[in-house]
């Protein structure tokens, strides 16, 4: 990606969480106000509807209270007669007044007249509620006792609701003593509501409230509700609102719940205003973006593009120069004379690591063929020492070790033919004769320990396996050989070999207080493996490190070296189980070009 994607990608990625951080604050505050308004402008339409219905209530009274304070209804409390019914109480004053319940109550609550009508047929209805004997007990409904006593509201007839109002009868001069009471209602009709969402403009609807729970609004929205929070909203979707409120019967218990419908334009303006300052926000950084790329490739990105092209041209082809804009006194104009100054710093530098190069590489193939060198005067020396202890070997077994078996011989034929009687004793000549088979015995050992005849002989193989028995008999170490090699070894590997293997045997027996050991010999495509492992207390690299002060004779240390010089290595492991493994590796390379090397 060129600096100039990169500039473009990051000043979009600015312009995006620009309009982000834009977008969020434009929603929490802009937004948010024109929530604040739709919920202001809610709260206006429920109380209009509440007023609505206020009004209606309070018409109701005014009925109530003329019908009341009249000298005819405070005479036919008195002494009811058939003028008084025939004149007022007919059919015609419930549908003309729009009401549906009239009740003449004398002072011992009783019903001197009352009639309940049905408010779509007028027919004469008799709820259970407004039987005498019911009434009696409704003691709210005698409670206004003068003329500015007032008792006017819901009130639940046979679970329907109805607006209700009750008042003291007096002289129509308001003067008393009271008479009784005059109760008017009127049901809270489909048609009634209608009318009330009319005359707000608010399309509403009331629900009952029956054991403290809505019929049909939800149940969430009536629990919501409370006297610090009197009316709550609920969206129905993006463009409808629900304001939800409660309306108390005449005794304060809740009895309805209405559920006004408020358009939700305001909302609707919000968002049309929040996204045309997002459009306007977007333009405005689009050209803003596009203005300053331009002075960016103008300023910054062209000169920038042409100096990349020399320094590329030079890395390419460092006979080509770059050449500092000139006019340019900024830090673009000093990068560039510093590219300058330093391609020439450069080509000295280059030309000097070109000859030291040369001379490197010169000293590297010297030092390589030193290597070499090295590694094959370390095998013929392994050799020159295996054939110097052979000669020794067959020094002892030729001269010294048949020089004493003759002597031992003539010694026995002395004996046997009793020569020895007149001057030595018998128990003496035993004696030597026995000290003679002792140097016999360990000039043979020391043959044997010095250049074991079975390695050249037999092979490594079979000289390995002779030393597992020996180590058996001698020590009581149980060792198992598994021999799959099957390339044919000079002298001096076989006997690098064999002696690093007995040294780590010895090893075995001296510090790993094992029982068993096992050896394996193995060939790979690469390399000969020959691995030594046993089952004793283990190797702790923090305590037994290798050193040329190792006093163990050849030594870990002196293995090492020795099959380093030969272009090997060993590894030693000590698992958290107990037990040792060492393994020693040389690369067949190594072992088929040594004598090409030597010669």
């Amino acid at each position: 990606m060129t600096i100039k994607s990169r500039i473009l990608y990051s000043l979009l990625c600015m312009l995006a969480l620009y309009l982000c951080l834009n977008y969020a604050v434009s929603r929490f505050l802009l937004f948010r106000n024109y929530l604040s308004l739709e919920r202001k402008e809610g709260r206006k339409d429920v109380s209009r509807c509440l007023e609505a219905l206020q009004r209606e209530t309070e018409h109701l009274w005014l009925l109530t209270n003329d019908w009341a304070a009249w000298d005819d209804t405070y005479r036919f409390v008195q002494d009811p007669g058939e003028d008084y019914i025939a004149s007022n109480l007919v059919i015609e004053t419930f549908v003309d007044n729009h009401i549906d319940l009239i009740y003449i109550l004398n002072n011992r609550r009783e019903i001197v007249w009352g009639e309940m009508r049905d408010p779509v047929t007028h027919d004469i209805m008799a709820p259970k509620d407004l039987s005498p004997e019911n009434i009696k007990k409704i003691q709210i409904l005698f409670q206004p006792e003068g003329p500015t006593d007032k008792l006017s509201g819901i009130w639940m007839v046979s679970g329907t609701p109805m607006l209700i109002s009750s008042g003291p009868i007096l002289k129509s001069d308001n003067e008393g003593p009271i008479a009784g009471h005059l109760i008017m209602g009127r049901m809270l009709t489909r048609d009634l509501v209608k009318g009330l969402s009319e005359q707000t403009q608010v399309p509403h609807r009331y629900d009952v409230i029956r054991n403290g729970h809505p019929a049909t609004f939800p149940e969430d929205a009536f629990n919501r509700i409370t006297p610090i929070d009197p009316i709550i909203f609920i969206p129905a979707d993006d463009t409808l609102l629900h304001g939800y409120t409660v309306v108390s019967d005449i005794s304060g218990r809740p009895a309805l719940m209405i559920q006004t419908d408020i358009d939700r334009s305001i909302l609707s303006q919000g968002k049309s205003a929040l996204w045309s300052v997002m459009i306007s926000v977007g333009g405005v950084g689009i050209l803003l973006l596009g203005g300053m790329l331009i002075l960016l490739n103008f300023l910054v990105l062209k000169p920038l593009s042409k100096l990349t092209g020399q320094v590329v041209s030079y890395g390419k082809n460092q006979n080509d120069p770059i050449e500092a804009p000139a006019s340019r006194s900024d830090e673009i104009g000093l990068l560039g004379k510093e590219f300058e100054r330093m391609t020439i710093q450069l080509k000295g530098i280059h030309d000097g690591l070109k000859a030291s190069n040369l001379q490197l590489a010169h000293e590297v193939r010297e030092h390589s063929l030193t290597e070499k060198k090295l590694r094959a005067l370390s095998s013929e020396i392994v050799e020159t020492e295996e054939r110097e202890r052979r000669h020794i070997a067959e020094e002892l077994h030729d001269r010294i070790g048949q020089a004493l078996a003759v002597l031992q011989m003539q010694l026995e034929m002395l004996f046997q033919y009793g020569t020895v009687s007149q001057g030595i004793e018998s128990g003496k000549a035993a004696k030597i004769s026995a000290a003679i088979e002792n140097i016999i015995q360990d000039s043979r050992s020391l043959t044997f320990e010095i250049s074991p005849p079975v390695l050249y002989e037999l092979g490594l193989g079979p000289a390995i396996e002779w030393l597992a028995e020996q180590m058996s008999e001698r020590y009581n170490l149980e060792v198992e050989v598994r021999d799959r090699l099957s390339v044919s070894l000079d002298d001096g590997t076989r006997a690098l070999v064999f002696r690093s293997v007995r040294e780590l045997l010895y090893n075995v027996i001296r510090h790993a207080r094992a029982a068993s050991a096992w050896i394996s010999l193995e060939q790979t495509t690469v390399e000969l493996r020959f691995t030594v492992r046993d089952d004793g207390i283990g190797f702790r690299p923090e305590t037994d490190v290798l050193s040329e002060s190792d006093p163990s004779g050849f030594g870990l240390f002196s293995i090492q070296e020795r099959f380093f010089q030969s272009g090997g290595k060993m590894e030693i492991e000590s698992p958290s189980t107990g037990g040792t493994i060492v393994t020693l590796s040389l690369p067949l390379t190594s072992v088929a070009e040594k004598e090409t090397v030597i010669s």
